[in-house]
């Protein structure tokens, strides 16, 4: 069979369908032509990275375990600590950071302390954060500190941020669930028409839980709720009765979706896109979660409810967190 003879469309299948990267790039050697259509990028599945990455090495997601990888590049001084669309975040001295793998840009930001940023892929648009129980916005650059503008919010337990579409929630350790009013700057309470026992009593094991995650499913809103050691998952989408009122309706599983979650803004890729991923499955960055355990990466899958820990060295690279890369030149990176 000649190869090279493919129709271009068969050559993009089998590239898309290798789950791993060097499979990938020695694909690209086969032949000038490949050489030249292929792309030099690598698999778009989330890295892990730590907050005390040394020598540029972090991990690739790769079924149930991780694949070590490096930065070809040199990368700034400072700590890691989070991530939102395509930028890594990043701290210096009492200083904070957006950072890109792909084109080294370095954007300075305003606030001295945050949690959790969500934000677009271009670093123009709208970005959300949280930080000690204050809620801030930006409706310009996100450098740009005469942009930020501060939040009204009295609910300090906040517990997580994200964006769906063009909108901005939060929500609290109670199941409140709030929504950003640009134009005024304020979170609107669109609390749940259940009350908090008519919730409880969903609950698998009938305990609140120890943290809560908000993600982006498919346009569709869902609540994460993790109790601690994950001794209980329960994953509910948010239903819009109207404006001002929502509804919890606890779901089984996420289909041929899957999440990235931990101080990283909240990653839903689909499984069918992704080679090497599991569908179903939290992907779980357990720091700062379990506070009797070491950080580390583990998956818990919503069907079988089993976890897999992947051996992520904590002790080398410290408290990890999920970082997606937008289309990465090879020369970025190496395995």
């Amino acid at each position: 069979m000649n190869w090279l003879s493919l129709p271009p469309g068969v050559v993009w299948r089998i590239w898309g369908s290798l789950c791993n990267d060097s499979d990938r790039q020695k694909m690209r050697f086969v032949s000038k032509e490949w050489y030249k259509e292929i792309p030099e990028v690598m698999a778009r599945r989330p890295w892990v990275i730590g907050s005390g990455t040394i020598h540029g090495i972090f991990h690739s997601i790769n079924g149930k375990s991780l694949s070590q990888m490096k930065f070809r590049c040199e990368i700034p001084d400072g700590s890691f600590y989070s991530s939102c669309s395509s930028f890594l975040v990043m701290q210096t001295d009492n200083e904070h950071f957006l950072w890109s793998p792909s084109n080294r840009m370095s954007l300075k930001l305003p606030l001295k302390t945050y949690e959790k940023i969500v934000m677009h892929e271009d670093s123009d648009s709208y970005a959300f954060a949280y930080s000690s129980g204050k809620v801030k916005f930006s409706y310009g650059r996100p450098q740009v500190e005469s942009s930020w503008k501060q939040i009204l919010c009295y609910d300090k337990s906040i517990g997580d941020i994200c964006q769906c579409d063009n909108e901005y929630y939060a929500v609290s350790n109670m199941f409140r669930l709030y929504w950003l009013d640009q134009k005024s700057s304020k979170l609107e309470l669109i609390r749940p028409e259940q009350t908090s026992n008519d919730i409880k009593k969903l609950l698998l094991d009938g305990n609140f839980p120890d943290h809560l995650f908000l993600a982006d499913v498919n346009h569709e809103l869902v609540i994460v709720a993790v109790g601690r050691n994950l001794r209980s998952v329960d994953l509910f989408k948010v239903l819009w009765i109207s404006d001002r009122m929502t509804s919890l309706v606890r779901v089984p599983d996420l289909g041929i979706w899957s999440l990235f979650l931990g101080r990283n803004q909240a990653i839903a890729l689909s499984a069918d896109d992704f080679p090497g991923i599991s569908p179903s499955t939290l992907y779980l960055a357990l720091d700062p979660l379990m506070d009797d355990e070491e950080p580390t990466v583990q998956l818990y899958n919503l069907a079988t409810r089993s976890v897999v820990d992947t051996g992520y060295p904590v002790h080398k690279l410290g408290s990890p967190f999920f970082y997606q890369p937008d289309i990465v030149s090879a020369s970025v990176l190496y395995e």
